[in-house]
């Protein structure tokens, strides 16, 4: 390059000028020959045509050899950042896999080869029903419903049994998605596995809680309520109904709307002082505005608890209540059996009084 500069500025001739004709024209040249034509070669006559082609040349070297180089450092980033991508799905804490359109794994990665119990190597170019017949049934269906509809299958529920847990039966959510080649065919399947089995029975578990709890508190004699963070009513045992003739409707509601008003104020301002400032409270008892058939008011007792979630914030109440007429009777009974013994006391002390006047 420094000869060729050397003679531009000598010469006053841009080397550069021309070339790119000349290179076209020898590789034209050289392309006939390839296919047995014959070919004029350019012929070179002065020394400033050769300075040129020689310029270009080397120029033309120079840049592919930059780009041979650009080349290399790009399939470098490009192979290290499918390396990474392989350990990503390999290691991925979820269940990958390649599924071919004839239902054979393509690619597994380690955490569904530990879910399945069957080694990776065990899984490719097998079919799903070889490698899993206890879940076979369920998979596959859903598999040639990706491929016939080309949508993809989201978290969907699927149980059975594997080859590493053959007696245990196991959850898993599920998701397909079609992989569609260059031509947008779909050539193959992309599976995404987690099992869900303990959460799953924790489902259950707590359904099943959640039913003794209200077939107990059906047949108890004691019944239950819940308030929300407004104090209002969210929920009444279907026993506090029938025993006390509260209305369904009474759900929004404060519970001091059902309180009569011959209930002690006092007491009802204490048992409200104690809701608004979130404490438990036991055996506040009032006698409610609704009537039993015979018309009679219903003398009810109440205890609640206080609920707050996990950052401390007031949620409610939940609580029991019971209907005690009986005992409310029989205080009723004892004053007034108290009540007439004193009148008779009076009447006995009247009586003496007025016989020792004779």
């Amino acid at each position: 390059m420094v000869r060729i500069a050397l003679f531009q500025s000598t010469t006053g001739i841009d080397p550069a000028a021309n070339a790119e004709r000349l290179v076209a024209a020898i590789g034209e040249a050289a392309a006939r020959i390839a296919r047995g034509e014959s070919a004029d070669i350019p012929k070179l006559s002065t020394y400033g045509e050769a300075t040129r082609l020689a310029g270009a040349l080397e120029s033309m070297l120079e840049t592919l050899a930059q780009k041979e180089t650009d080349l290399r450092e790009s399939e470098t980033l490009i192979l290290d950042q499918l390396i990474e991508l392989d350990n990503l799905y390999r290691t991925a804490p979820i269940g990958l896999a390649l599924v071919s359109r004839d239902l054979r794994f393509l690619r597994i990665n380690d955490t569904l080869s530990k879910l399945d119990g069957v080694p990776v190597d065990a899984h490719l170019q097998r079919t799903v029903r070889d490698v899993l017949p206890g879940l076979a049934d369920k998979i596959e269906p859903l598999c040639r419903q990706v491929l016939d509809t080309g949508e993809a299958i989201v978290d969907r529920g699927v149980s059975g049994v594997t080859p590493g847990r053959p007696t245990e039966t196991r959850d898993f959510c599920i998701s397909y998605h079609p992989v569609r080649n260059a031509d947008g065919n779909i050539g193959a399947i992309s599976t995404i596995i987690q099992e869900v089995t303990l959460h799953k029975r924790a489902e259950r578990a707590l359904r099943e809680s959640e039913q003794r709890f209200r077939d107990l508190v059906e047949i108890a004699s004691d019944w239950v309520w819940e308030l929300d963070e407004h104090l209002r009513l969210t929920y009444i045992s279907e026993r506090a109904c029938e025993i006390t003739g509260l209305p369904p409707g009474g759900i929004g509601r404060h519970p001091w709307e059902f309180y009569d008003e011959t209930t002690d104020p006092d007491a009802v301002r204490r048992h409200r002082e104690a809701l608004e400032a979130h404490e438990p409270f036991h055996d506040f008892e009032y006698r409610s505005r609704s009537r039993d058939a015979q018309g009679r008011p219903h003398w009810l007792r109440i205890s609640g608890k206080p609920i707050f979630d996990e950052q401390g914030r007031f949620k409610g109440y939940r609580g029991v209540g019971q209907d005690i007429p009986a005992r409310k009777e029989g205080e009723a009974e004892l004053r007034r059996a108290h009540d007439e013994l004193a009148r008779k006391a009076e009447e006995l002390q009247r009586s003496n009084a007025e016989l020792e006047q004779f």
